[in-house]
């Protein structure tokens, strides 16, 4: 058990403000992409989704500031000992301590090994992402696809070297290149070993977007992907064709009926396109709609394996977007099964339909989006449910998402591009976003003359960040934090895109923008303050570090706090005191009181509250 102390409460507070401060740029990730790389690589774009290109170049932008991404950055190693193993934990497993007969506080290792680890479905463990080779890999497929598209759309080389480097970190370089298998993905920890799962070969789902940005970099000839590259990218490839065939967890996530199963062969069709087999690839789409495609969409349209789940809008949203690429996967490879139908008689756009019907509830509805605009696209929209259904949901300009790139002829007209949105372009040609002039010396333009610099900028940045640490130091006694004047200099250079943002919106945005940080910093220190006050306790709200507690509490979950003036003790209450000498405090519940001689009493009039460690009962 630990407290949440001041200092601690200060930062968590700082990084809400800054989640709660309007963000000028954020990438959204796809649960998956695949679209015709030829026709994507020939870059004849509507003309209508030049927000959409400019949203992309933006994005690429971004992902390649965070790159390069490798699978041995991380700090521990698998089983195997070798780190170029991907490695990740089973998000829904949590550890059931009950049965673990410790006397004493666990550790986190002790945990991993000696706890039970049981499914809570739906519910993802903070702690799995300690290892965080999946959320780098969905980043590195990410940045390959959007800078290998902005590469075709600006026509800069950067993009295109940016989608090369990143291939060749996460795959192919000695030194950081993924051995091709997933033996240590999802592993469920507990008494019985860290093994890799059947649903870890979920990880690599988007591999797909991998494999787009690959054939539009080989369709157009990119010069920084040489011959070389491409060869021992197929070469990598079939090594993990190969393991998805044979090895008995992929094999087992092949055959699964839910949406695991369906993305299996996303990375299947996907990687046979890859190494240049189109019959392998023809065949694995149809033993796909032949096998478990036919039991999951029902006669009403639901997808019942789907459906069963805790969150059933997120998770029909999910399989939509994994049968979608596989159809578009077939169709890139010479067959068209969007009409082929499920024993239901059932088709994708019969799961769509049923979809859209669905409330989100807690789920994010923007998920079934661009699943909305690919069924319209391939199936149509006559009647005009689907721009209906775009239209009174979206809340932004539909023009400027990425999928309004390859399925525009869906929505047109659906949103009205704003003029005054960073996501604008500044001007096009042919259909494309023309990348802005890089000029020396200064402009005079009306617009220019009351920008910021990057240096001005760096200042101001300078000036908030002493400010609170200012702040800080009032409330907090042994934080000493200093800040050279040089730090502006510094801040320029490390945030230069940030900075070029902050510059074309403006002195009177960027201010505002302190202020708002300045204001529910204080607003919540006033509260955490006040807290305390009103329950009469240091911490008012504690984390519990230990499983021993358990079940009434498991790791993770915080506790509310009161200490009442003059109310008595009674036995089952749940008590937190802190031992002399020690710096966390211990959360137990009250197995017996006793009266005490007036004298020696503390605390509560009458009783002393004696309190024996559960675990030795």
């Amino acid at each position: 058990m630990a407290p949440l102390s001041l200092k601690s409460s200060l930062f968590l507070l700082a990084g809400t403000c800054l989640y709660l401060v309007p963000s000028v740029r954020s990438v959204t990730s796809y649960a998956n992409v695949f679209y015709n790389p030829d026709v994507l690589a020939a870059g004849d774009f509507n003309q209508s989704t030049l927000n959409a290109q400019s949203t992309i170049i933006q994005w690429a932008g971004i992902l390649a500031s965070q790159g390069p991404w490798t699978v041995t950055s991380k700090e521990m190693a698998p089983p195997s000992g070798d780190k170029h193993d991907y490695m990740s934990f089973s998000p829904y497993a949590w550890p059931d301590c009950s049965k673990a007969g410790n006397t004493t506080e666990l550790t986190p290792e002790q945990i991993w090994t000696t706890c039970e680890y049981v499914t809570r479905d739906g519910q993802f463990n903070p702690d799995a992402r300690m290892v965080n080779d999946i959320g780098n890999f969905d980043d590195m497929a990410d940045a390959v696809f959007y800078n290998s598209l902005a590469w075709i759309i600006g026509g800069d080389l950067e993009y295109s070297t940016n989608a090369v480097n990143f291939i060749q970190s996460w795959f192919l370089s000695p030194d950081t290149g993924m051995n091709p298998n997933l033996n240590y993905a999802q592993m469920k920890r507990g008494p019985g070993g860290r093994n890799g799962t059947h649903t870890g070969v979920l990880d690599l789902k988007c591999l797909t977007k991998v494999v787009n940005g690959v054939l539009i970099l080989r369709d157009k000839k990119a010069p920084a992907w040489t011959a070389d590259l491409d060869g021992k990218m197929i070469a990598w490839a079939k090594e993990y064709i190969t393991w998805l065939q044979t090895a008995s967890i992929a094999q087992e996530e092949e055959a699964s009926t839910n949406n695991h199963g369906s993305f299996y062969f996303n990375q299947l069709g996907a990687l046979q396109l890859l190494i240049g087999d189109k019959d392998a690839v023809q065949k694995a789409v149809q033993v796909y709609f032949s096998g478990i495609y036919a039991g999951q969409i029902s006669a009403n349209g639901d997808q019942p394996f789907e459906s069963a789940r805790t969150r059933p809008y997120h998770y029909r949203a999910y399989n939509l977007a994994a049968m979608i690429t596989n159809a578009r996967i077939g169709e890139y490879a010479g067959i068209n099964v969007w009409n082929t139908t499920t024993s239901s008689g059932t088709t994708i756009q019969s799961a769509l339909d049923f979809a859209i019907a669905q409330q989100p509830g807690n789920d994010d509805p923007s998920e079934l989006y661009p699943h909305v605009a690919a069924v319209a696209m391939q199936y149509g929209d006559p009647q005009g449910k689907y721009g209906t259904f775009l239209r009174s949901k979206l809340n932004v300009d539909l023009t400027k998402a990425p999928f309004y790139l390859w399925d525009s002829l869906s929505v047109e007209g659906i949103a009205t591009p704003t003029s005054n949105d960073i996501s604008t372009p500044t001007s096009s040609h042919a259909g494309r976003v023309k990348p802005t002039a890089k000029s020396e010396g200064s402009s005079t333009g009306k617009e220019d003359s009351s920008a910021l610099s990057d240096f001005a900028v760096s200042k101001l940045l300078y000036g908030a960040i002493v400010t609170v640490s200012a702040v800080s130091r009032y409330f907090i006694s042994d934080l000493n934090l200093t800040f050279p004047w040089s730090f502006s200099i510094l801040t320029a250079t490390m945030f230069a895109d940030e900075l070029k943002t902050f510059r074309r919106l403006g002195l009177r945005y960027v201010l505002l923008q302190i202020l708002n940080f300045a204001s529910v910093l204080a607003s919540g220190l006033m509260m955490w303050k006040g807290l305390g006050l009103f329950t009469n306790t240091e911490s008012p709200i504690v984390v519990v570090l230990s499983g021993s507690m358990e079940p009434a509490f498991y790791r993770g979950d915080l506790l509310f706090l009161t200490n009442p003036l003059n109310e008595r003790y009674v036995t089952g209450d749940i008590t937190v005191y802190k031992v002399p000498g020690a710096d966390i405090p211990i959360v137990h519940r009250v197995l017996e009181t006793h009266d005490v001689p007036p004298k020696q009493k503390r605390g509560s009039p009458g009783v002393e509250a004696t309190v024996i460690d559960e675990g030795r009962q």
